[in-house]
């Protein structure tokens, strides 16, 4: 168990031996919410595949448009963490749809 200190803005410093047990590192996407009055971080898995494979699930309809291909990516993210945590995790639709994209779509 670890004592975690919030700054000045609101940011904390989770330590190393936490980052190390989680896999969390650079740029690593946390999932944050509150559940029973307590504040509750979940490491987001990484998406599988590369972008091109993602693209190819969708329909082909000549151009590719990077919002389609953004939102499958999220939805397919959305599908996977339901199917290791359950809807009861705390994880929401909405909240899967506004979970930025590794890759910087």
């Amino acid at each position: 168990m670890e004592l975690l200190r919030v700054r000045e803005r609101g940011q904390i410093t989770i330590a190393k031996v936490l980052r190390e047990q989680l896999g969390i590192g650079d740029n690593s996407v946390l999932l944050a919410y509150v559940e029973r009055g307590r504040l509750i971080l979940e490491p987001v898995p990484e998406p599988r595949g590369d972008l091109p494979s993602i693209i190819g699930l969708l329909p082909s309809r000549g151009e590719v448009n990077p919002k389609d291909a953004r939102r499958e990516a999220q939805r397919q993210r959305a599908e996977r963490w339901r199917e290791r945590h359950g809807e009861a995790s705390g994880l929401t639709r909405a909240r899967a749809r506004s979970m930025p994209v590794e890759g910087g779509l």
